[in-house]
């Protein structure tokens, strides 16, 4: 895969308005009481009752799971990496995610925030002043879900005017930067392998809890790693598609209910998690 032409860099905003607000009057009443310094304590007003934004808060969760599941970490400023081959299903459930949010919001804003507001006046006490609520114009204007698409950059995609020798040192540093990000976006295949297998093959061992979503978490992790596999590194498509062979057809069930069934299960899953950290330069293409 070459990564300027088979990845695309995403980056997801979110905007939210959290419901609370510093209370410099109590703040201060509160340090000047203890004798303390002040900046020693800060009192902040939750403006609203605290589950009223539960419904908008889950929604904008949603979102940035899909997103954090189906990227690879990229740049530090929140950049991360999607394969292009995986992008059309990624945008099509992020729209449906996103919708989710703005509907969530609106409701908020035009029905249950209007309440919430009114009920504040008793709930907050002397606490409460309405200059501390905006308006609903001013509040839709705090809530936003946006999803930035740009081109992978690499060396000498700059156009500057320099001397030669210059411009090999400038490009000798972004192939760097590039190979530390594409080493980085690798690793995090690896980490979610092995951290997923780990956890399954712990949660196997004797009589552990185990719940279901710890085998579907293992097969959608299957499923999923080989879209992210931006340096089409074999030994990661193998894995999957062993996991997906031994695991797939299981029932949480018969784990739960047959002792011979789990040991064997257990087994497996960590002869291959031994394999996995067998494997010498995990990131780097085989």
């Amino acid at each position: 895969m070459t990564i300027a032409n088979d990845a695309l860099v995403v980056n997801l905003q979110i905007g939210f308005w959290a419901g609370y607000k510093l209370d410099k009057e109590r703040s201060k009443e509160v340090t000047e009481g203890a004798g303390a310094a002040a900046d020693a304590a800060r009192v902040n007003k939750h403006l609203i009752a605290r589950d009223t934004l539960n419904p908008v808060t889950k929604a904008a969760d949603a979102v940035r799971r899909h997103f954090y599941a189906k990227t690879l970490p990229w740049k530090d400023n929140g950049d991360r990496l999607i394969p292009r081959e995986g992008f059309e299903a990624f945008i099509e459930k992020h729209g449906a995610l996103a919708d989710r949010f703005a509907t969530e919001v609106a409701t908020f804003i035009d029905s249950t925030y209007v309440s919430a507001r009114e009920s504040a006046r008793f709930r907050m006490g002397t606490m409460f002043k309405a200059e501390d609520y905006p308006v609903p114009d001013a509040l839709r204007a705090k809530f936003y879900c946006r999803l930035d698409l740009d081109p992978v950059s690499e060396a000498g995609d700059f156009r500057v005017t320099m001397s030669d020798a210059a411009a090999s040192v400038l490009m000798e540093a972004t192939e760097r930067q590039l190979n530390a990000r594409i080493a980085k976006a690798t690793g995090e295949v690896w980490r979610r392998l092995a951290d997923t297998l780990g956890h399954f093959a712990d949660r196997m061992r004797g009589d552990a809890i185990f719940r279901e979503n710890t085998l579907t978490n293992l097969i959608e992790m299957a499923e999923t790693l080989p879209g992210l596999n931006i340096t089409n590194d074999a030994r990661i498509s193998a894995l999957c598609s062993e996991i997906k062979q031994r695991f797939n057809n299981l029932d949480a069930k018969d784990l739960r209910t047959k002792p011979i069934i789990r040991a064997a299960v257990s087994s497996e899953a960590q002869e291959i998690l031994d394999r996995l950290h067998g494997f010498n330069n995990l990131g780097e293409s085989s």
